[in-house]
């Protein structure tokens, strides 16, 4: 798990290997026991706001999952009042994909991180190891801000979001988008990611 660290905020990530499910029902089932450690709840209703973001009924959880083709992260918020309205999004992408990086990022990308992957075209795998750092970032800004992929793809991330990128192996990289209440921005400057420990 990971945790941002400011002595009262506290960002938990667990990552599992895809192939410990053997279905749906099994993962789904994992996701939900995740949910109900993390809220303290006897059992939990998923509801989606009008956005399309999730949350729980009856909790003030801030949670995200992501998945790639081998990986599933779990992250939420340690449930308290003096967290309440905090929102959070993450991302895992398998960097080994096929993609045609510099020419996705040319339709949809910042002309700005377009001209940083344009600058590295002669070294195809640097170029396509920061494409998709670039994408994790724009992934959990989309899930913390539940907006549009679209739109948010063309535009660089809020400022006053809290982003952090990592390689968890040599072939993922997982990003997080934290956002914190109205009157809380100050305790921005204090948030640290600690190291991230992943399941094997």
């Amino acid at each position: 798990m990971i945790a941002i660290d400011s002595g009262s905020i506290e960002v938990r990530w667990t990552l599992i290997r895809n192939s410990n499910f053997s279905d749906r029902k099994k993962y789904q089932n994992w996701c939900r026991d995740r949910l109900k450690d993390a809220s303290g709840l006897p059992d939990v209703e998923i509801l989606y706001s009008p956005e399309g973001k999730p949350f729980l009924r009856g909790s003030s959880l801030a949670f995200s999952l992501s998945h790639s083709q081998s990986w599933t992260a779990f992250a939420f918020v340690p449930v308290s009042r003096q967290r309440e309205g905090i929102s959070l999004g993450i991302d895992v992408e398998d960097r080994m994909r096929k993609v045609d990086a510099l020419r996705i990022a040319q339709r949809f990308f910042h002309p700005s991180e377009v001209e940083v992957l344009t600058q590295m075209k002669c070294q195809p795998e640097e170029l396509k190891d920061e494409f998709f750092r670039i994408w994790t970032r724009k992934e959990s800004v989309v899930k913390c801000q539940g907006s549009a992929l679209a739109r948010e793809l063309s535009q660089l991330p809020p400022s006053d979001l809290l982003l952090e990128s990592r390689r968890f192996t040599d072939h993922h990289w997982m990003s997080a988008a934290v956002r914190l209440p109205i009157g809380h921005q100050e305790m921005g400057q204090q948030l640290r990611f600690r190291e991230l420990v992943y399941l094997p």
